[in-house]
């Protein structure tokens, strides 16, 4: 089942913390820890008695850029075919820092560290864009009914990425 949140990949790619409630007191959970994936019984860390209480965003220091992108089928309220949320820290076009998260394609909000990793401390433009979006997708399991949503994921990788280059 693909994840099918849209909040999620957003909190991840700001690296948001919940802040839950529950008999043990409070505690703290980066939003990157919070789901726990396809072989868990349950989605998330949450205890049967816990709730989340707030929210934590940090501040975005320097000139930051931020982006999400969602493909759906109806163009009102839908689940996501596939998404992408970006948070890219620039100093002109060099990409100083960036968070990549992809949703409706995996258990969880899924980020293509390896693709971050291609982009980050580099100067922006057409082929670093190319092949970070071919490495975001690179050993993607398709099945047979949404083999359509590798190359659909390249996409929205690619138009984030161009989003964040040219804002």
């Amino acid at each position: 089942m693909a994840h099918p949140s849209d909040l999620a990949p957003v909190l991840v790619a700001l690296k948001a913390t919940a802040i839950t409630m529950g008999s043990d007191g409070r505690r703290e959970v980066p939003f990157e820890d919070f789901f726990l994936g396809p072989n868990n019984l349950i989605e998330t860390v949450l205890k049967p008695d816990e709730f989340i209480s707030e929210i934590q965003i940090p501040p975005q220091v320097g000139k930051t850029r931020q982006v999400f992108l969602k493909n759906r089928i109806r163009n009102s309220a839908d689940f996501a075919l596939a998404s992408v949320a970006m948070v890219a820290r620039m100093s002109g076009e060099i990409c100083q820092e960036i968070r990549m998260v992809l949703g409706g394609v995996a258990p969880l909000p899924y980020v293509p560290s390896k693709a971050e990793g291609m982009v980050k401390g580099r100067n922006l433009d057409e082929r670093i864009i190319s092949e970070a979006a071919e490495v975001a997708v690179e050993g993607a399991h398709a099945l047979p009914m949404n083999q359509y949503k590798v190359p659909l994921t390249r996409s929205l990788v690619r138009r984030a990425l161009i989003s964040i280059w040219h804002e």
